[in-house]
């Protein structure tokens, strides 16, 4: 059985309280606007941070302007670390590894985004030449596919130290 539905309330007021923010520039080794990237920021609860963070506001997000400057809203107050991706496959190969530390209300924030870099080779067995079928992949990024010839590029591979996994 249906219960009746209350009459409509056009008194209703619906009140946001978590305002904060957070604001910065995003720019390469040479101190160069990287535009157009997701500066992610991530309640640093390692750092301090609370764990109310976590329950409102998650992972929150922003992109960057042509200038390379973002604004990441909705965050309650409190310690974040902040990192920026070009793209959402190498979003997380930075994950809990760097970061930029920030705290609510922060408005100079410098991330550094340093140029990709990448990876390439040939793979042979010996003297039987390259495998029939190969995958080479390094941290989280997709496995790239071996050229019948053996030969692989990886691209867009974020500077730092990998263990090369080749199957």
């Amino acid at each position: 059985r249906l219960k009746e539905l209350a009459p409509e309330n056009h008194n209703l007021v619906l009140v946001l309280d978590v305002t904060g923010m957070i604001k910065g520039r995003v720019v390469d080794e040479k101190g160069g606007a990287v535009p157009e990237v997701q500066v992610n920021a991530f309640p640093d609860i390692l750092g301090g941070g609370s764990t109310e963070g976590l329950a409102l506001a998650g992972m929150s997000s922003s992109t960057t302007d042509g200038d390379g400057n973002f604004t990441v809203h909705g965050l309650p107050d409190g310690k974040y670390r902040l990192w920026a991706a070009r793209s959402s496959t190498n979003m997380w190969q930075e994950w809990g590894q760097h970061g930029t530390s920030a705290k609510t209300g922060d408005v100079d924030v410098k991330i550094v985004l340093p140029a990709p870099g990448g990876l390439e080779g040939a793979l042979v067995l010996g003297d039987k030449g390259p495998p029939a079928k190969a995958f080479v992949q390094t941290g989280q990024q997709p496995p790239t596919p071996v050229a019948a010839d053996g030969k692989f590029a990886m691209r867009e591979v974020s500077p730092g130290t990998y263990d090369v996994t080749i199957r």
